[in-house]
């Protein structure tokens, strides 16, 4: 089921402590957004593309069962310092007892998808320099992209314009792949009107991404570090065309 998200990513953080339905359903939709940049972390502190995968469904694992990470969404504050910790104490613990434990059965809920990212992996490379955690803040704001430009689009078909969204944006980093006359008149409009829809989702897309960026973050006095940070992370990286 999808969840509705409230104020913050702490609010889905909170509500996933729950042993209800509910709680369950919000946990699972934080680690449906999420496993990538978990899993782009363990892939520079690994060397085996199958550990790393691994440790990424174990550690979501632990979360949905919510064993001891109960206490850590307690620390209010970057959403992202907090699942980034996770994935490290996850690390440590693995190492501690000398063995990587694959634990399938408790994260049905969790759909990994390990060949789309390996693919997307080389579609959007990362530095192969980047630590383990430059890494997860990549796939990180990758995924607020994602979630901001999933909501835009919802937002475009409930207005019956989901046809010119799909269009609108493949233009949203730079020109298309055919011209913009081409494309409105595949679409039934002008130029002129094809090129003010692309403005408007671009501007509107950017808008929905600073929410996005907002919303991991729950303590005034970290806000606006963090909201430059990570947007200063997305302006360096690419919207991805559709795949």
């Amino acid at each position: 089921p999808r969840v509705t998200f409230l104020t913050t990513r702490w609010s889905l953080v909170f509500r996933a402590t729950s042993a209800s339905e509910s709680g369950r359903a919000a946990l699972a939709e934080l680690c449906q957004c999420y496993w990538p940049a978990v899993h782009a972390f363990y892939r520079r502190a690994v060397r085996e593309p199958d550990e790393a995968l691994d440790l990424t469904q174990g550690l979501f694992a632990r979360i949905l069962e919510r064993n001891d990470f109960t206490a850590v969404t307690q620390e209010r504050g970057r959403f992202r310092n907090w699942l980034c910790a996770c994935a490290r104490h996850h690390l440590a613990d693995v190492r501690a007892a000398a063995s990587t434990k694959k634990r399938g059965g408790a994260v049905s809920t969790l759909a990994i998808d390990a060949a789309a990212e390996y693919d997307r992996e080389r579609l959007e490379p990362i530095d192969p320099q980047a630590t383990p955690e430059e890494a997860f803040a990549q796939r990180f704001v990758a995924a607020l992209i994602d979630r901001a430009i999933a909501r835009v689009g919802d937002e475009w078909e409930r207005r019956g314009r989901g046809r010119v969204f799909a269009m609108a944006r493949e233009c949203l980093d730079g020109e298309p792949a055919e011209p913009y006359a081409a494309i409105a008149e595949r679409l039934g409009t002008s130029e002129g009107a094809f090129k003010v829809a692309v403005h408007r989702l671009r501007d509107r897309v950017r808008e929905v991404l600073l929410d996005e960026v907002r919303q991991t973050v729950d303590d005034p006095a970290v806000t606006g570090d963090e909201v430059a940070f990570l947007l200063r992370l997305a302006g360096q990286r690419k919207i991805p065309r559709s795949r």
